[in-house]
């Protein structure tokens, strides 16, 4: 890598797991507060400065989804801790449904929670004490099939895209410093009838990960891809913690093995743009929708993101029209499913707990890859 570009880094992790039993979202079936903690829930930052200056903040969240109080919460700390500025911050959360249903509030009619004001504050705190380092470093990318974890939920034969981009950032010695990446499947093997906070597979992932890397404190950025109708459900050997490690390993085994076959990302510079969409609501007359979306470039890579659970055959489609791109979800807001016409048609959840028509979904995707071709 003696000829890669070099980026400066900031780099930083910490433990967000609140300190008090507290409610859990994303099933409509669980009832009660936590019990206890199964893995700690994590805050991952990267802040990436390319030779053209132009600088990314990208935090991810061990959350169920990204509303606009946790957002404005963490932006807020980041932005003090780094001297970012708040449109350099992207908060992308994992979609874990072993977390604190207060950092979120209601993100869909079926789960009505109130958002903790308590809550938001404490992990804004632990964001802005996050420790951070700073080096300069080569990035390199690397692409993995991860087979084993993730299908269509619907049916195993459905859209589904098995594939995980990941960039890696390493220090002058060649020592791992970071890594970003990106895989599409919902963090649910822990169920409704479970009552621990985790941040399930991806935390699994996560730690194994650092194992394979010889780094206990790596900060690991997860982007949570096209996902709304992609789980574990038909991979899983049981809902328990030992399953939780075997899928979440199983995930960094293939990461770490594509690894070895890394090679330097090309390009040298960070571009961020942003757009917001306006659409009407399905859920309440005379409202809008606010979907904002975003264009993120790093090198060569391009990530393109959507505040929803967005079913896997966007995502197939967007980097089979725009190579070196991906679409990533559950990033800077969430607004519900976006659905396919399949989903729509077929009358799936997906499609029900969607509050776009077909037509103006069509719209959104029409506009992210408009964003994704613009240069």
């Amino acid at each position: 890598m003696s000829g890669a570009a070099m980026w400066t880094i900031t780099i930083g992790s910490v433990v967000v797991t609140p300190s008090r039993q507290v409610p859990l979202g994303g099933f409509v079936a669980r009832v009660g507060n936590s019990t206890g903690i199964l893995d700690d829930l994590e805050a991952n930052l990267i802040v990436l400065t390319g030779a053209d200056a132009h600088t990314i903040a990208w935090v991810a969240i061990d959350a169920l989804a990204v509303m606009p109080e946790l957002r404005t919460v963490v932006v807020d700390a980041v932005v003090a801790l780094t001297n970012c500025t708040a449109d350099q911050v992207v908060v992308t959360a994992s979609h874990t449904h072993s977390a604190p249903s207060g950092w979120v509030g209601q993100i869909l009619p079926a789960l009505p929670a109130p958002v903790d004001d308590e809550l938001l504050a404490d992990l804004g705190a632990a964001i802005a004490g996050m420790p951070l380092r700073s080096t300069t470093v080569r990035l390199e990318t690397f692409s993995a099939a991860i087979d084993g974890v993730g299908s269509n939920r619907a049916r195993p034969d459905g859209p589904f895209d098995p594939t995980s981009v990941a960039v890696m950032a390493r220090d002058d010695t060649g020592v791992p410093v970071a890594l970003l990446y990106d895989f599409a499947c919902h963090p649910t093997v822990l169920g409704p009838d479970s009552r621990v906070i985790s941040a399930d597979w991806v935390g699994a992932a996560r730690r194994a990960l650092r194992r394979g890397l010889g780094a206990d404190d790596l900060p690991v950025v997860f982007a949570q891809g096209c996902a709304g109708d992609v789980s574990t459900r038909f991979y899983r050997q049981g809902r328990l913690p030992p399953e939780v490690d075997r899928l979440g390993s199983r995930v960094a085994e293939w990461l770490l093995a594509a690894a070895g076959r890394a090679e330097p990302l090309a390009g040298n510079g960070i571009r961020l743009r942003h757009d917001v969409i306006e659409l009407p609501s399905r859920w309440a007359p005379d409202s809008t929708v606010t979907v904002p979306i975003s264009s993120v470039d790093i090198g060569v890579r391009r990530w393109l993101t959507v505040p929803g659970e967005v079913v896997a055959s966007f995502g197939i489609d967007i980097t089979a029209a725009l190579p070196r791109t991906r679409l990533v979800s559950c990033t800077d807001g969430y607004i519900g499913y976006l659905a396919d016409a399949n989903c729509h048609a077929d009358g799936s959840y997906e499609a029900s707990a969607s509050p776009l028509t077909l037509s103006d979904t069509l719209e959104v995707f029409r506009r992210v890859e408009k964003l994704g071709r613009d240069q």
